[in-house]
């Protein structure tokens, strides 16, 4: 074997290895988040440069063990480009020193209060907390203009979606229109980041909610079809997600 093809194989089971252990990043993200580990850096102040051990004095944390913990936890989260890392000295002994890349700002409240934490701590919680509201959108639809659904479709299986969407087309006048935001899947996979979002958003509904998937475009027009509709307009593209229009 020449060492090019070696070094591919090592390549190929390094990957495969990363993949089989992937789970502690999800594992460890989470807990960083629910530790607050994000905002006790970002209150530090722009560009600011952490050590475990002054995360760990800042959060009140007295176990003995957590400086050295959070390390660990952020040196993983640093081979993501998910905190920035450099080397400093305490007590005359290098220490790694952390910051926040950009893509943590997405994991800490912004100025609307939101934040992907909350996302995050569901996906991983023991089980999904469903908020009740009155009314029952399986058997009627207000009378309006416009409908606007954001992560719906996506909830239900082909047979509830088409049942809601036709109550949509009943409540609406012949010039109106839903507006529905979410992922549309290409059929064939590749391996950018919107895509590998999408799909790991539907393996996560595939083990929460029965039926409830992702789609493709096809997919999606058979169900605006199925429920009386002309097509769909794709919009927009924002933040991974189609804002689209189901007309008439």
């Amino acid at each position: 074997m020449s060492s090019t093809e070696d070094e591919i194989r090592k390549n190929e089971f390094t990957y495969a290895m990363q993949l089989a252990t992937s789970t502690s990043l999800a594992m460890v993200l989470v807990n960083t988040i629910k530790l607050n580990v994000f905002e006790a850096i970002a209150k530090a102040g722009f560009d600011a440069q952490l050590s475990a051990y002054e995360i760990a004095s800042r959060l009140s944390i007295q176990n003995q063990d957590a400086p050295d913990m959070l390390d660990r936890m952020l040196r993983l989260l640093a081979s993501h480009s998910i905190v920035t890392c450099s080397q400093g000295e305490h007590e005359s002994r290098p220490v790694r020193l952390y910051g926040l890349a950009p893509v943590a700002k997405y994991f800490i409240l912004n100025e609307d209060g939101a934040t992907l934490g909350s996302l995050m701590k569901l996906t991983q919680d023991k089980e999904y907390r469903i908020e009740h509201v009155e009314g029952d959108m399986f058997r009627e639809v207000p009378k309006c203009d416009v409908i606007f659904m954001k992560w719906i479709l996506h909830d239900w299986n082909d047979e509830n979606c088409t049942k809601l969407l036709k109550n949509c087309y009943n409540a609406l006048p012949q010039d109106g229109k839903i507006i529905v935001v979410d992922a549309i899947l290409p059929f064939l996979p590749d391996t950018s980041s919107s895509y590998k979002v999408s799909t790991q958003m539907d393996a996560i509904m595939m083990t929460q909610i029965t039926g409830g998937k992702e789609r493709t475009y096809d997919e999606l027009l058979a169900l605006a079809k199925g429920a009386g509709f002309a097509g769909i307009k794709k919009e927009c593209f924002v933040c991974n997600y189609w804002v689209m229009e189901f007309y008439k």
